[in-house]
């Protein structure tokens, strides 16, 4: 039985999950099984029906010929598994519950990594966007000012050094965006669109 706990905010991703998600793949293989071993219980407690149809051929000197029957029935008197299906039943109550709690901690964790990739992206936006060109705007500035003889050396190494740091900041942001990524694609069990 699946749980109807849906992320408002990633419902693709969930559902990928559950298709593709390995822990909750055996989770499922697991209660099918288990739903098949019941099965078996069960009808095992049917009473089976045998029935033989031969023919009789004797020697001499009887001569005697003609066909024979039996019919037999296996009744489960003492076998009727009922101990076997309840322990099935529990089983399968436990499984249907760690199904539910492992669909809910994939879920927390896809919309958890879904607001800090959001998160990331945004940050990586302000960077690429208004970050980097304004520290890229004031490093020219400052090497103009100084062509003109107005500030020291040190306006124009410094303006550089701002760059080099905003530039290493927004490749961090980037990298922590990939990484964000894959830990989303990890939890899902493939590759996300």
């Amino acid at each position: 039985m699946r749980t109807q706990a849906r992320s408002r905010h990633c419902p693709n991703l969930l559902e990928r999950a559950r298709q593709l998600n390995p822990e909750l793949q055996r989770l499922g293989q697991e209660q099918k099984v288990e739903e098949s071993r019941r099965a078996l219980l069960k009808a095992e407690r049917i009473p089976n029906l045998g029935i033989q149809v031969g023919a009789d051929f004797n020697a001499p000197p009887d001569f005697r010929a003609g066909p024979r029957g039996q019919l037999a029935v296996e009744l489960p008197l003492f076998t009727r598994n009922q101990g076997q299906i309840t322990q099935s039943l529990a089983t399968q109550q436990v499984l249907s519950a760690e199904a539910a709690a492992t669909e809910r901690a994939v879920s927390a964790r896809l919309e958890a990594g879904y607001f800090d990739i959001k998160a990331q992206q945004t940050q990586v936006e302000l960077y690429s966007v208004k970050l980097l060109p304004v520290a890229h705007q004031v490093e020219s500035l400052a090497e103009e000012s100084y062509r003109t003889g107005k500030p020291s050396i040190l306006a124009v190494v410094q303006a550089q050094q701002n760059v080099q740091e905003v530039e290493r900041s927004y490749l961090e942001s980037l990298f922590a965006l990939q990484s964000m990524l894959a830990d989303l694609e990890e939890a899902v069990g493939g590759p996300i669109e």
